[in-house]
């Protein structure tokens, strides 16, 4: 009997030992709890709160590329009618594609921008470029004749936003494209020989670039500024798009890879004006990289729209501007990103819808100019949208007489 009792006293000893907790020598390690997610390394729905974990868990290191985003916070803009008497505009718009102008912001006084070709001024690339300081445009004057019209030659022109044009009759050039300023002082130039010139407009100063054996050289065909490398401004970086649907940037002069992703034919990237930052849309994804490393990722999709069209960087990088939709449809609303800040602006204003052209950015990175269109009258407005205060106005009016590019106080 007592034998028994002593097997079951010793099986019953047994049981209780196997459920209490081992003991642990390790240190630094918590436990973690599953039923909490851990933080996320990419933007969240803004609709979902950020998680609160009831333990310490290991919190998994985000990759190097990705910045962490607990929260965005989402405004929605209508537009009103009148501009305030005390809201300070400052700098020049060039307006008028047509038969250009600058417009002095300060002292509302008109210049005019030579323009002596029969083509008009056009904002897209390889046709105009700003300096980093917002002093100098750069810009393509196409000479055009016959019928049908055929463009014969692409003139070099440089600007100041005081209104002064430089003289650029010692550039014997006939056909070219400009991708941007280099620094406050150089342009970067694409010729009908397929090469790169690096120009100051200032003293007339100029040198070919050297492409690394790397690059690929286009041929004859391409009328030269076709198939350009597609550099940044200051010549450092080089978007790379491969055969296997791959984007990547390249440091120019080593031809390493510092960052890579998968891209449509349909991706499109923008740099800043101090050629310190890119961004880069792909399918509903937004990479902003600075100086060949990504600081961060926007996934529209989680977010509730659909792909950007004609992505904008502020002078400085650290605001985002481009169009997109919400549920599939083709009504594409301006929305602004401040990277810094977290906030996604939105105009949401179901009369209106972006127009093709813009955004544009004010060199200071506080306002922003979009052309929009009103859906029942089939016009086309110029909106203007304060991102410090959060506000967006009705501003000049009209396709053909808008703003298309905006310069610093001279």
């Amino acid at each position: 009997m007592k034998k028994h009792f002593y097997i079951l006293l010793l099986v019953l000893l047994i049981s209780i030992s196997a459920c209490a907790p081992i003991a642990s020598n390790h240190t630094g390690v918590n436990k973690v709890d599953n039923s909490t997610p851990l933080p996320p390394t990419t933007i969240p729905v803004l609709e979902l709160p950020a998680a609160t974990p009831t333990a310490s868990p290991t919190v998994l290191s985000p990759k190097p590329e990705a910045t962490v985003f607990q929260k965005m916070i989402k405004k929605c803009l209508k537009v009103e009618w009148q501009i305030p008497d005390d809201l300070a505009l400052s700098g020049v718009w060039v307006i008028n594609p047509g038969f250009p102008k600058l417009k002095n912001l300060d002292d509302q006084m008109f210049y005019g921008v030579p323009l002596k070709g029969g083509g008009s001024l056009r904002a897209y690339r390889g046709n105009l470029a700003i300096s980093p300081s917002g002093q100098h445009m750069a810009y393509i004057d196409s000479y055009l004749s016959g019928y049908p019209t055929r463009t014969e030659k692409r003139v070099l022109r440089v600007i100041r936003s005081s209104g002064h044009s430089l003289d650029m009759s010692y550039w014997p050039e006939e056909w070219q494209s400009v991708f941007g300023w280099v620094d406050d002082q150089n342009v970067y130039l694409y010729t009908s020989r397929n090469e790169i010139v690096i120009l100051n407009p200032l003293t007339g100063v100029w040198r070919i670039f050297e492409q690394p054996e790397w690059m690929e050289k286009p041929d004859d065909y391409s009328y030269g500024y076709w198939r350009s490398p597609n550099l940044s401004p200051n010549l450092e970086w080089a978007l790379d798009r491969s055969e296997k649907g791959k984007i990547a940037i390249r440091n120019v002069q080593t031809g390493e890879t510092v960052w890579e992703k998968n891209a449509d034919p349909w991706t499109e990237w923008k740099w800043s004006s101090d050629n310190t930052t890119t961004a880069i849309a792909s399918e509903e994804t937004i990479y902003v990289v600075v100086n060949g490393q990504q600081t961060a990722e926007f996934d529209l999709d989680a977010l509730g729209y659909s792909r950007p069209y004609n992505v904008a960087l502020s002078f400085d990088g650290q605001k985002l501007a481009f169009g997109t939709s919400t549920g599939g449809g083709y009504d594409r609303q301006l929305t602004i990103i401040d990277i810094a800040e977290h906030k996604l602006i939105r105009l949401c204003d179901g009369n209106y819808r972006s127009a093709w052209d813009g955004p544009i950015w004010s060199p200071d990175g506080r306002f922003l100019l979009q052309k929009v269109h009103h859906n029942s009258r089939y016009e086309t407005f110029d909106v203007l949208v304060d991102t410090q205060t959060l506000r967006a106005y009705f501003s000049e009016s009209g396709y053909y007489e808008g703003p298309i590019a905006w310069l610093a106080k001279p």
